[in-house]
């Protein structure tokens, strides 16, 4: 499926950070798509459900108006019924599942916690590896979690946002969606991009330091903005801090992502096999004939075993990773204009 005109122009008509992370996020296989977001919650409701229905059920609500139904394991649901009850469930699984407490309104505050904790252990004394390590995993989650709470925002829009409940629950979630950026920015600033291979001079240290001191007071004006319902940081300050990021879900983002996944006719898997293959390849240097092989097995056309055509079930047991492919295609065509 084509991505859609305007697809990564935000709902106020702007270039989108969200679109921009497309690229990114299409290949870091850690982050889950809109899609695969809500066939989780779709499959924890009706474990009987195949993935056939799934698919065709997230292609329908993502391409439906909201006031038509849909059938689901027999039952007719209104789209915009069933779409309020996957946003509930994504927020609910999802910050209910972290490590800050059984609340939406708990891991916000946990968030702030452990973005303090980041900063003032990588300005103390240098940064080890180790203290690396856990802020590229703060900012990985948080990668996370922005798609997921885009995704539950963009679910939310599709309902009645004259419902006075349903349009506190998006108003909620686009204030904790503009806070999560804050904190990441906060966290991004504050802190160095690499390890140090010896302790800092007392001069790099002390400038650290007041660095840290000023994130971590800003983490904690956030902590009280969310505790009293007022701003506390000026839009000015913010902006000179550079914790300032507008408060959107872009939409057509959203729509078109899921659509193209429930479009695609297979939520393959690698296997095992395939992942050591693909690695023993990228590493060694290979040559025409291995590569178009490769992208036979690949594609399904053909078996493991380099003459025997593959039987139907195989060419659907195999794994297929799209991104693969297309590198192992670009390595293809770079081997072709060599020869």
């Amino acid at each position: 499926m084509e991505p859609k005109e305007n697809e990564y122009v935000n709902d106020y008509g702007q270039m989108s950070r969200i679109g921009k992370m497309e690229v990114f996020k299409d290949d870091n296989h850690r982050i889950e798509k809109p899609a695969k977001i809500v066939q989780r919650v779709l499959e924890a409701k009706y474990p009987r459900m195949s993935q056939e229905d799934s698919r065709r059920i997230i292609r329908e609500i993502a391409s439906k108006p909201a006031d038509m139904k849909i059938k689901v394991e027999g039952e007719d649901i209104r789209i915009d019924h069933l779409t309020l009850y996957v946003a509930n469930s994504i927020e609910s699984i999802n910050s209910g599942s972290s490590d800050y407490g059984a609340s939406s309104r708990s891991e916000y505050f946990g968030w702030i916690e452990e973005g303090q904790k980041i900063i003032s252990d990588m300005n103390t004394d240098g940064v080890t590896p180790e203290e690396l390590e856990t802020k590229h995993k703060f900012l990985d989650d948080f990668a996370q979690r922005e798609v997921d709470l885009m995704t539950c925002l963009a679910l939310y829009k599709k309902c009645n946002l004259a419902d006075p409940e349903v349009k506190k629950k998006y108003d909620e979630l686009n204030q904790k969606l503009l806070k999560l950026r804050e904190i990441r920015s906060a966290v991004q600033m504050a802190t160095p991009d690499k390890a140090d291979r010896e302790v800092p001079d007392a001069t790099e240290n002390a400038r650290r330091k007041a660095l840290a001191m000023v994130y971590t007071g800003v983490l904690a004006e956030l902590a009280a903005e969310a505790k009293g319902g007022v701003s506390r940081l000026t839009e000015q300050q913010r902006r000179d801090l550079n914790v300032y990021f507008e408060p959107y879900v872009n939409s057509r983002y959203i729509w078109a992502s899921m659509q193209r996944d429930a479009e695609a006719r297979d939520y393959y898997r690698e296997s095992q096999t395939e992942r050591f293959a693909v690695k023993k390849i990228e590493k060694q240097a290979v040559n025409k004939e291995s590569l178009m092989h490769k992208l036979a097995v690949l594609s399904g056309r053909i078996a493991e075993n380099q003459n025997k055509k593959a039987s139907p079930v195989e060419q659907q047991q195999r794994a297929f990773d799209i991104n693969r492919y297309m590198m192992l295609k670009k390595m293809q065509e770079k081997e072709l204009s060599r020869a």
